[in-house]
């Protein structure tokens, strides 16, 4: 992968995660807090990691750490839209200051157990767009549970929406 894939992936992240927000934008405090029966127990509990999971690998990625934060932190989607925009700007900010041509380097760090790893930067983004992408599908369900309507955020709906407004496509 070279720095222009990582830019991608983060132009997606970006992309998926605006169309996202926008579904929530006026959800009531109920639904937001809402069991849905899912892995995070909320629409909000979701979101939440997916914010935190991006939070921890941006940190991790600049030699820093960071803890999940709780649901209970965001009383409503305003307050999550702008703590996983800054995120996401502080992550995209990190990738544009990475050399142009392939990207090499590995990162070490101690997961969530303590244990400690090995991983390519690379595959690090990679996973981490596509751990989005798993959890963005349970956040749809949610929402679609919920009776709202919902937009479409595959990767290659984003490619050609990109294409059409004549941005390079990636190489």
């Amino acid at each position: 992968m070279d720095h222009g894939d990582l830019q991608t992936l983060i132009a997606y992240m970006r992309w998926s995660q605006a169309r996202l927000l926008e579904l929530i934008e006026d959800i009531s405090a109920e639904d937001w807090a809402r069991d849905d029966g899912g892995s995070f127990g909320s629409l909000r509990g979701t979101l939440t990691h997916m914010l935190g999971a991006e939070r921890i690998w941006a940190a991790r990625l600049r030699g820093e750490t960071a803890a999940m934060p709780a649901p209970s932190e965001f009383s409503c989607p305003a307050a999550l839209a702008a703590a996983w925009r800054r995120e996401t700007e502080a992550l995209a900010a990190w990738a544009d200051g990475l050399p142009a041509g392939p990207v090499t380097a590995s990162l070490r760090y101690q997961d969530s157990q303590g244990r400690g790893w090995t991983t390519p930067v690379a595959m690090i983004l990679l996973h981490l767009a596509q751990h989005q992408s798993y959890h963005r599908g349970q956040a749809i369900q949610s929402l679609r549970r919920l009776g709202r309507p919902v937009r479409a955020t595959d990767f290659i709906v984003f490619d050609r929406q990109r294409r059409a407004e004549g941005a390079a496509p990636p190489r």
